[in-house]
This record gives C-alpha cells, structure tokens and sequence, in this order.
C-alpha cells in the first residue's frame, strides 16, 4: 500500500471521523472506499454534464409546478 497525505477543510475531516465511527471503520477506509468510487465511475466531468443536458426535456409530468417545488418532489421519492 501507498501512503499519501491529504489535506481537508476541518468540516470535512469532522464529518469523516463522524462517519468512520458511525460504520465502524477507519478513516482511510472511507478514504479508500471514496477513491474506489470515483475510479470505478471512472466519468469525466465534462461527459456527465452532456449526459444530464441531454436529458433535459425527455421526461414529463402531470405536475405544473416541479421546477419550483422539485427539492420536495425528489425528497417524496426516496425510500
């Protein structure tokens, strides 16, 4: 294994000691387990952006008002 140094914003490495507790885990757990995440996505940025801009416009609803109220209408949807 490589050793790297990183450095964090104070919230953030506040947030990752929270949660490496939280899970039972050490930090550079979480750390590797982020890293992994962002390797196996493996998308650049710029194609993600023209992902979501092609799909804008393809979808529908009956609901006149989603463009103003849609934090509440996606929060409803999660399990």
């Amino acid at each position: 294994m490589k050793r790297i140094q990183v450095q964090l914003p104070e919230v953030q490495s506040a947030r990752l000691k929270e949660l490496a507790k939280e899970k039972d885990k050490s930090v550079s757990e979480l750390i590797r387990e982020g890293v992994n995440w962002i390797i196996k996505k493996g998308i650049s940025w710029e194609t993600r952006k023209k992902k979501a801009l092609k799909a804008i416009g393809k979808f529908s609803s009956s609901r006149k008002d989603v463009s103003e109220h849609h934090d509440k209408y996606i929060t409803q949807s999660i399990p």
